[in-house]
């Protein structure tokens, strides 16, 4: 079945909060005067177990609590080898981001993606777990004029991995679910959600951490940049 539609995730897809996600922990460890190991492959280490945590957590009910974030923190810490106190560096960062006005980051990648796949006739649509405040976040950064639809799932009452959301996406796009391909970061949410309403389902791993697969999902189909997606979608 040809493509005709792309659905894309919008946070750590499109936009990045603070700083691209593969970066963000590092950048907010400088924002809070900590010391980063000199080696680039620990700090990497650190974000990657960090990534892994977050993705195995976020389906459970203490997901996104003050308690659940300062674990995030440890995590880390820990996993570059963070050689001072790791309760009192996670502490630090957390009281740190606190009153950050919360900036956004389109990925370098989005614009000439986006582009592209507009100039080749493919209907486009967010569909993203969000807070009600997508279509102002779209404008601020300026990504809103790409896309056809956006499904934020405050406003539609769907969050993925819910199918609801996605038969909305479809609906608004004027595709059946099999001619559409759904790209986000993360397994349990836009892999399992795309999965179960028939959309195909695109992991954006950038940390490369899923390639043994997640939890008890089929397999499914990975990329590492946004900019890999046209390749994709001529091996289609």
């Amino acid at each position: 079945m040809t493509i005709r539609a792309v659905f894309f995730d919008a946070g750590d897809t499109l936009i990045h909060r603070y700083a691209l996600k593969a970066e963000r922990f590092a950048w907010l460890c400088r924002q809070t005067g900590l010391t980063l190991p000199a080696d680039p492959a620990r700090v990497l280490a650190g974000a990657r177990a960090q990534e892994r945590f977050f993705q195995d957590r976020r389906k459970h009910a203490d997901a996104f609590s003050n308690a659940w974030y300062f674990r995030l923190n440890q995590i880390a810490l820990a996993g570059m080898g963070y050689e001072g106190d790791v309760d009192g560096a996670a502490k630090a960062i957390l009281k740190a981001v606190g009153p950050m006005p919360k900036t956004s980051v389109v990925d370098p990648e989005a614009v000439p993606l986006l582009g592209y796949l507009r100039s080749r006739g493919y209907r486009l649509a967010i569909v993203s777990n969000w807070d009600g405040t997508l279509i102002d976040v779209l404008r601020e950064t300026g990504l809103g004029g790409y896309f056809d639809a956006v499904l934020d799932s405050d406003v539609v009452g769907s969050r993925k991995p819910d199918t609801r959301i996605f038969d909305v996406a479809c609906a608004a796009t004027g595709v059946r679910p099999e001619e559409a391909v759904h790209i986000g970061d993360s397994p349990c949410a836009d892999v399992a959600g795309a999965l179960a309403a028939g959309v195909h389902p695109l992991l954006l791993d950038a940390l490369d951490l899923f390639g043994d697969g997640f939890d008890d999902l089929p397999a499914f189909e990975r990329i590492a940049l946004l900019s890999d997606l046209p390749a994709w979608l001529e091996g289609r």
